[in-house]
């Protein structure tokens, strides 16, 4: 795969360049900012792109979905990042990868092939990349804040996972979940500068206090 058509930011192109794969982007060039029938009939699409790759893009509009339904429709491959329906936001939530995914499964009938979360390609790869073998797989810790994509890549990777309740998924979503339940909770509120060291130190005092737990049940047991 050498060029795609994508639908995401900067850094996703940055990435897909370390590999090199050339991405290509469009955006729309009336001078109303509006992108019409008359637009679309005349729009000239790159056949050598060999596929769509989808990631979180925030100026997604009504032309780079046209381009990337005519290519899907010409039999393109159809990649995605992850499918996250909503992120949070200061002010609430916000649309996320999944309803992009969605408007161009809807007009085209085709499924995009995740190759992020929830699925274990990333983590195949993560364990290939470090030289970390099958059985040490119990080093490895996923930490996320939603259920239905972090704490399932944990599951379907057959490795522990840590959930974060000040994103997405909350107390009352653990509650009720049925298979994508964390082995571990951590209540920390977490900021982007010091992110990675607070979320370990969370993990590890819960890991901690569990394992004492078990001590005092085995206390128990011989009186």
């Amino acid at each position: 795969m050498k060029k795609v058509y994508l639908i995401g930011g900067q850094g996703f192109a940055d990435e897909l360049a370390e590999f090199g794969v050339e991405s290509v982007q469009t955006h729309t060039e009336s001078a109303d900012g509006v992108y019409d029938t008359s637009e679309f009939a005349d729009m000239k699409v790159d056949g050598e792109i060999d596929a769509v790759v989808v990631g979180w893009d925030t100026s997604v509009d009504y032309q780079k979905l046209c381009y990337a339904g005519v290519l899907l429709q010409m039999g393109k491959h159809f990649i995605a990042s992850n499918p996250d329906i909503y992120d949070p936001m200061p002010y609430g939530i916000a649309p996320g990868t999944g309803p992009t995914l969605i408007t161009l499964t809807t007009i085209t009938g085709k499924e995009p092939e995740i190759i992020g979360k929830p699925y274990p390609n990333q983590v195949n790869t993560f364990m290939e990349d470090k030289g970390i073998e099958e059985k040490e797989k119990r080093r490895i810790l996923v930490i996320g804040d939603r259920l239905d994509t972090d704490i399932a890549l944990g599951r379907n990777a057959s490795i522990d996972a840590a959930l974060v309740l000040t994103g997405i998924s909350k107390m009352e979503d653990v509650e009720k979940a049925e298979k994508n339940v964390p082995k571990y909770l951590s209540l920390i509120h977490i900021s982007e500068p010091t992110r990675l060291g607070m979320i370990s130190y969370a993990v590890f005092c819960l890991k901690k206090k569990k394992k004492k737990k078990k001590k005092k049940n085995k206390k128990k047991k011989k009186k």
